[in-house]
């Protein structure tokens, strides 16, 4: 099974999803993909002692969706966004 995690959403976003990310990587065996800014994930990873590890990649998406964009709006417009890329990525097609 492949779990997409939309890195750059949510409070504390992406440190404490990443953290959680890596958390379950060590107690499941699934694949775990981290979508977010590469960059940002990659530099969040590093600052905080993490290291890469089997199970959990990166996927770049160069958008994200803020608290204040309607999510109609949103969507229509950012087409490369974290949240749109995670379910591409679920459905098989991530570009």
């Amino acid at each position: 099974m492949r779990i997409a995690l939309d890195a750059m959403g949510g409070d504390y976003a992406p440190e404490e999803i990443i953290k959680g990310a890596f958390m379950a990587a060590k107690e499941l065996e699934e694949e775990i993909v981290l979508v977010g800014d590469e960059v940002l994930i990659k530099d969040t990873i590093r600052r905080l002692g993490l290291e890469e590890t089997r199970g959990v990649s990166v996927y770049h998406a160069p958008e994200s969706i803020e608290m204040g964009e309607t999510p109609v709006d949103a969507i229509r417009k950012k087409k490369r966004s974290s949240i749109l890329e995670s379910m591409k990525l679920l459905e098989g097609r991530g570009s």
